[in-house]
């Protein structure tokens, strides 16, 4: 009888017998239009592939102290409250049979929205992109830019609302042969 190692490979049986985590698809989120096109998207892919959908967003409260020095407790508050209720509104466009879980982060967002695909090692992310041009993005950057650069998984940018749902329908088996060799 022969013992496996750590550096033997697994067989067929073992690895069927380990559980499989579902694919994580991280939808950064602000309220804005792009954003609602993103969760879409997300939304769509998350049912085809029978991942959850993990909703971020990210509170920068740097931005602010930019106007004030100092940010009141008060500013503060309602900046996260702000952030909340942007995530509920998010989850609400989300189907129910999507599993879906929410994170309020604060910080930079491209900085947050890496560093949470990371940590919830995360398949995907879907964002929405506002399509500012060349000008645009030298003037005020680009989160999802910098995010595409530094992501540690595939990213997909939403620029436009959906067309139509974008998973595949479901064969239809013919007993006819599409075409006669």
């Amino acid at each position: 009888m022969s013992r496996q190692t750590p550096n033997d490979p697994a067989t067929a049986a073992e690895v069927d017998a380990r559980p499989v985590a579902a694919p994580t698809i991280l939808v950064p989120v602000d309220d804005g239009e792009p954003s609602r096109w993103a969760i879409a998207v997300a939304a769509d892919l998350a049912r085809a592939t029978s991942a959850r959908v993990l909703l971020l967003h990210a509170v920068n409260v740097a931005v602010h102290m930019a106007y004030e020095p100092f940010v009141s407790e008060d500013v503060y508050r309602g900046l996260r409250e702000h952030g909340t209720a942007v995530l509920g509104a998010a989850r609400a466009l989300l189907p129910a049979d999507v599993p879906t879980d929410a994170l309020l982060r604060e910080g930079d967002a491209p900085h947050e929205i890496v560093t949470a695909a990371r940590t919830c090692d995360a398949s995907l992310i879907v964002m929405g992109t506002r399509g500012r041009g060349p000008v645009g993005r030298l003037l005020l950057g680009s989160t999802a830019a910098d995010v595409v650069r530094k992501a540690p998984c595939p990213v997909l940018t939403v620029g436009h609302e959906p067309v139509r749902p974008i998973t595949a329908r479901p064969r239809q088996e013919s007993a006819e042969p599409v075409s006669k060799v």
